[in-house]
């Protein structure tokens, strides 16, 4: 108990001089310091009753540990009740990434590779997106809201855990009793020096009601999902030296984030209870679908890149997911949401999972429509109504694992030819092919309104790279894109596309055919979506590129091959830069005479 009773101490001690708390409530370390964080305020509040608030704060990354997750959920409505009756501040904050950065939304909308040591070359970067920038944004909305920077965010981060977290507490000079600052903020490790042993010590006291504490009602539940991590082992006191696997160690992850090639206490859970955890199974099944696909370029990759290099270049090689495989991974999500709702609608409880609601649909519906490829109008929702209206299943697909060999392209066919090792990127400049673009509706492109169209003088304008101005299509902008409430959504997703259908619009031959980025107007020109503002701009360039691609694939052959077959190489590409880098500036021609 004295390192409890060492961290309660000091804890308070930073009530006391006025700092406001927050714990970040992940697992067993930080819902012990969770239990020291309100017994301290406990104590100040008798000394300084202005003391606090105390913030719990769980950030939802969209793809943790289902049955852990909803667990910690519980956690924190038993803190705010034990708050409640005892007339302490304590407060809850479940956080989650922004709707475009959300992991699912990452993967089938923009074709994010799947995190693993191979695609996060610099580092755990899915962690800056669905994680700390999410703190990030609340910590700085509580310094607006108390006009104050003194924050401090306590850790349940121990040297103990590994030698990596051990090394990346003392670089950021975390100490139990000095506070550290980090991008983050202030932060302090009150139980750096805990063994995992202190730890389960402290939950076994609560447990047993030794002492006093608001997760008394909910300690059996953090024993429950970490014996089970552990397959069912749990030698809570077991000595440095014996076997680590009895010693309760699991960890929880993400289940679609493969930095770690097996999730293990996944797995562990579900072959040691069944009955409690097998509704993840297919969720597990999904990550070794993905696992198993990500080096099977041929099944899961697209050869034209998203993103413009310089002087409007795209890469041609081994790029992001390609539609069809995005199409695909959509229908199997949509399918384990399904079955996972019909399984809570027998057992009498709420669906424990969603991977893909309204707001991710419309999300991933718009990142198709401005990237191009798809061969219909709103595929997208055509594939949500496939599953849920018409009532098909998708199951995850049987699959070996892909190890990264190399590929080779034979330019001239189109074709994919097995090599030693990786063909290097080529390039394309896709507006070279603006004249297979279709005119629209008196010539317009993009997102610009036809010169023939009612009202055109008074919609919007956006400004050109050249400093021309076009007429867009009324669009809403605020902070960050958003999709509209629930209620709203709902009814798009659900009627829209059926409207799509009555119209005889989501065919696809020469007489119906409609060109897919319209669907990106009607999302605009209902409300249905809100840019980011100045988003525009770039809105309008990357639907007209979109437009260009579709054409393509209009024209009856895959776009890929068509841009493939006419790129350049590396070299070609790079003396292209070269020139256009060293030509001399309008100005500068202009002085010499030119």
């Amino acid at each position: 108990m004295e390192k409890v009773q060492r961290t309660i101490a000091t804890i308070k001690d930073k009530f006391l001089s006025g700092w406001l708390v927050t714990v970040g409530l992940s697992g067993k370390d930080s819902m012990m310091v969770a239990h020291c964080a309100v017994e301290a305020l406990k104590e100040a509040i008798e000394e300084m009753p202005s003391a606090g608030p105390l913030y719990l704060v769980t950030t939802d990354t969209t793809i943790e540990n289902v049955e852990v997750h909803n667990y910690i959920k519980s956690v924190h409505k038993a803190a705010v009740a034990y708050g409640e009756e005892n007339a302490l501040p304590i407060r809850s904050a479940l956080l989650r990434p922004s709707l475009l950065t959300q992991p699912i939304v990452s993967y089938l909308g923009y074709g994010k590779l799947l995190r693993t040591p191979q695609t996060s070359v610099r580092g755990r970067d899915c962690a800056i997106a669905w994680k700390i920038t999410p703190m990030d944004t609340f910590l700085k909305g509580l310094r607006e809201e108390f006009q104050t920077d003194k924050i401090l965010n306590l850790s349940g981060s121990r040297d103990e855990e590994s030698v990596i977290r051990a090394k990346n507490i003392a670089k950021r000079q975390e100490s139990i009793d000095i506070i550290a600052q980090t991008d983050l903020g202030y932060t302090l490790a009150p139980i750096k020096n805990w063994t995992l042993q202190d730890v389960w010590g402290l939950a076994g006291q609560i447990e047993r009601e030794e002492i006093d504490s608001f997760a008394e009602d909910c300690i059996q539940g953090l024993f429950k999902h970490y014996s089970a991590g552990n397959g069912g082992v749990c030698d809570l006191f077991s000595p440095k030296t014996s076997d680590k696997s009895k010693s309760c160690g699991a960890r929880f992850g993400c289940y679609l984030c493969a930095m770690s090639p097996k999730d293990k206490s996944l797995e562990a859970q579900i072959n040691t209870s069944p009955k409690t955890y097998s509704y993840m199974q297919g969720l597990s099944d999904l990550r070794t679908y993905m696992i198993n696909t990500l080096n099977d370029m041929e099944l899961s990759r697209s050869l034209l890149g998203r993103d413009e290099k310089a002087f409007g270049f795209l890469k041609v090689g081994w790029n992001q997911y390609s539609i069809e495989y995005r199409q695909n991974l959509l229908r199997y999500i949509l399918t384990l949401d399904k079955i996972e709702r019909e399984n809570a609608e027998d057992l009498g409880i709420e669906p424990r999972f969603q991977l893909v609601g309204y707001h991710e649909l419309i999300a991933i519906q718009f990142l198709w429509c401005k990237q191009g490829g798809e061969k219909t109008i709103a595929s997208a929702f055509k594939i949500w109504h496939d599953v849920y209206t018409e009532g098909n299943y998708y199951p995850n697909p049987k699959t070996e694992f892909a190890s990264l060999k190399g590929y080779t392209f034979s330019l001239g066919q189109a074709r994919f030819i097995g090599g030693d090792s990786l063909a290097p990127y080529r390039y394309v400049k896709i507006e070279d092919f603006e004249h297979r673009l279709c005119a629209l509706d008196g010539g317009r492109a993009g997102l610009e309104i036809g010169r023939n169209e009612f009202n055109a003088a008074l919609a919007p304008k956006v400004q050109l790279d050249d400093g021309s101005f076009v007429n867009v299509v009324p669009f809403n902008e605020g902070k960050r894109f958003s999709v509209v409430d629930d209620i709203k959504a709902e009814r798009f997703v659900e009627e829209t596309y059926l409207d799509l259908l009555e119209l005889g619009l989501d065919a696809h031959d020469e007489d119906e055919y409609v060109e897919p980025t319209d669907f990106l107007r009607i999302m605009l020109v209902r409300g249905i979506i809100t840019l980011r503002k100045g988003q525009m701009k770039q809105l309008h360039k990357d639907a007209r590129r979109a437009q260009l691609i579709n054409a393509v694939n209009h024209a009856g052959r895959h776009f890929e091959y068509v841009f493939l077959a006419n790129s350049i190489s590396e070299e070609e590409y790079q003396a292209i830069v070269d020139v256009e880098v060293n030509a001399p500036s309008d100005d500068a021609q202009l002085a010499m005479g030119f």
